[in-house]
């Protein structure tokens, strides 16, 4: 029939385990069958036994329900009918046409339900299916409210089946008119076909009502699960969006305390430089007072008035000299620990004041090189006594006149040097900052 879909269905294999001719064919042997192919229905065919429309039967049927070895209790099995009643009232069409051998179709018959008040039978020899069945023959059941049509095809009787079939017809006939002279009123043949006629009729409209109702109750229940699925997608595009918010704001609140926590660490830093760049200055200061008083007060002694003091006077400047010394030896050890940590400052600080560091590396150097040199003149004149103190003390303090003079143009120029560097350094830490800064 033109514009009709055709569906291939295992569930209506025929009944009969023990015919090996019931043994079906895998799809694949039936899709390069030659007698299918040629036959003029072909495309139906093959479309029936394309991947999409037999996906959720082929691969048991290829396995085990064609010929492996469940064909036989699949092909005994009345259980098989129900999948298929399933399907077919899940199928939207309102006519459907079903080919199949007439056990299925009298087992489908006989799961559906009925009305007792209206129903006939026919009984034509009907044995149930089983391989003792002794002819093609079946029980018909008129159910109005069904919309099962049962179409039994079978040879023409021979002439013990037609007295048979005569001889039961007449016997039924008989009962019908036995029944008909016990009642209480006499119906006329015409009244009996008008009262056959209206309760037809009657049927006929139940089973319209019926179907109707069963049509509105499918529609229903397509549109409550339209709904329900639009209603569901809804919800699971509203929990989504809802999980992306959510996992923003929570992005944006661990963002900011990561900032929060990063200028934190930047304060404390900045602060711990700041205090150890104070603490230097101060120690610094200190060297500096001492070392210009411990000068004046040598300076002071050199120049005596009297010859008689210049002994005692130059005794005193001595052992100050010796007590400078052994306070330079001292302070060596704390300034060798400072340059240490100035170092090791300069090396981690991220930013803070290379300037003034350098400036007092530089200081504490000098120091430690006028304390060495004040040890080695008396070291040389007081303990040797070879010169006179005074002359000797003058020719090594002119010498280190000289040796301030020649430092001082090394200052200089390790103060460029210093001032490039430190230049690099403050470059080095913008830079730093503000990759720090994208980053963030």
């Amino acid at each position: 029939m033109q514009g009709c879909e055709l569906f291939l269905r295992p569930e209506l294999r025929e009944f009969y385990p023990d015919n090996n001719e019931n043994q079906g064919r895998p799809v694949s042997e039936l899709q390069h069958c030659p007698a299918l192919s040629a036959l003029p229905a072909w495309p139906a065919v093959e479309k029936a036994l394309s991947v999409a429309a037999a996906s959720d039967w082929r691969r048991a049927w290829d396995e085990s329900l064609a010929a492996g070895d469940g064909w036989q209790q699949h092909c005994g099995s009345i259980d098989r009918l129900v999948p298929f009643r399933n399907w077919l009232i899940m199928r939207p069409e309102s006519n459907v046409a079903i080919v199949a051998h007439y056990g299925s179709i009298n087992n489908l018959l006989n799961m559906e339900p009925f009305e007792r008040s209206v129903r006939e039978e026919k009984l034509r020899s009907w044995s149930g299916v089983h391989a003792n069945t002794p002819r093609t023959a079946m029980k018909y059941f008129l159910v109005p409210n069904c919309g099962w049509v049962a179409v039994l095809y079978e040879r023409p009787p021979s002439s013990e089946q037609r007295s048979f079939q005569s001889r039961l017809e007449d016997e039924l006939d008989r009962q019908r008119s036995r029944a008909l002279d016990t009642t209480t009123s006499i119906v006329s043949a015409a009244g009996y076909a008008e009262a056959a006629a209206q309760a037809e009729e009657e049927a006929e409209q139940r089973f319209k009502k019926e179907r109707h109702l069963w049509e509105t109750r499918c529609k229903e229940e397509r549109e409550r699960r339209e709904s329900l699925q639009v209603a569901q997608a809804a919800a699971i595009q509203k929990a989504a969006a809802e999980a992306e918010r959510r996992a923003e704001a929570r992005f944006e609140e661990e963002r900011q305390i990561f900032e929060q926590r990063l200028k934190e660490e930047r304060d404390k830093r900045n602060r711990a430089e700041a205090a150890k760049a104070q603490a230097l200055d101060h120690y610094l200061a200190e060297v500096r007072t001492q070392k210009k008083n411990a000068v004046q007060k040598v300076i002071d002694s050199l120049f005596s008035k009297t010859r008689k003091t210049a002994a005692g006077q130059l005794k005193q400047i001595a052992s100050s000299w010796l007590d400078i010394a052994k306070a330079g030896a001292r302070r060596r050890r704390r300034v060798d620990a400072v340059d240490k940590a100035v170092m090791s400052w300069g090396r981690k600080a991220m930013s803070g004041r290379p300037g003034p560091s350098f400036n007092a590396w530089r200081d504490v150097v000098r120091a430690r090189r006028r304390a060495r040199a004040a040890v080695g003149v008396l070291e040389r004149q007081w303990l040797g006594g070879r010169k006179g103190l005074v002359a000797s003390y003058f020719a090594e303090w002119r010498s280190v006149l000289d040796l301030k003079r020649q430092t001082a143009l090394k200052a200089k120029r390790r103060a460029k040097a210093h001032a490039q560097i430190a230049l690099l350094l403050s470059q080095w830490e913008r830079g730093k900052a503000d990759a720090l800064l994208a980053q963030m």
